[in-house]
């Protein structure tokens, strides 16, 4: 019958058949430790100036107004339609080339209105569009009386000074 080797019997074994070969790491040659440390070096620096040159593009970019918030006045639409949505709360502010339009939707009728479209269309000085954006409430319906926030993205004109939002369905008809 065999009785198996504690593990101490196992060290004590290769300990007295291995006396001359000591376990030691192979040491690296002082050519690859130098390779080693440089290229930790270099990668560290590169690191560095790639957040320096990060805070600078941005801090440049402020400098130059790029990150400035402008408001246009809002101009006033007559309601000619019997749809009657009428704007409330209405500003647009300018941010890195694009202009956000952030508004309120009110149904003045007493009817629910489906499928109901902002139309932002952005003025130069003579009132004339020199760019029009549109996008659907984010209501499938908008009830009689009830009002909705919604708010549409756009490219910038520097041409704009002012702008006008419009309301009409999607079966076509305008709702001022």
């Amino acid at each position: 019958m065999s009785v198996p080797l504690r593990w101490q019997d196992c060290n004590d074994y290769s300990a007295d058949t291995n006396a001359d070969a000591s376990p030691e790491k192979p040491k690296l040659s002082s050519r690859r430790a130098a390779r080693r440390v440089a290229s930790v070096r270099t990668l560290l620096i590169g690191i560095a100036l790639g957040v320096l040159l990060s805070v600078a593009a941005m801090s440049a970019t402020r400098a130059l107004g790029g990150s400035s918030t402008a408001t246009l006045p809002l101009q006033p639409v007559a309601a000619v339609s019997p749809l009657k949505v009428t704007l409330q709360s209405a500003s647009l502010t300018r941010h890195l080339g694009y202009a956000t339009v952030t508004a309120t939707a009110v149904n003045t009728g007493k009817h629910r209105l489906n499928g109901v479209e902002a139309v932002i269309e952005l003025l130069d000085d003579r009132q004339n569009p020199v760019q029009v954006e549109s996008a659907l409430l984010p209501v499938d319906a908008l009830p009689g009386g009830g009002s909705v926030p919604f708010q549409v993205e756009m490219r910038d004109d520097a041409h704009a000074t002012s702008f006008r939002v419009n309301f009409r369905q999607l079966t076509g008809i305008a709702a001022r």
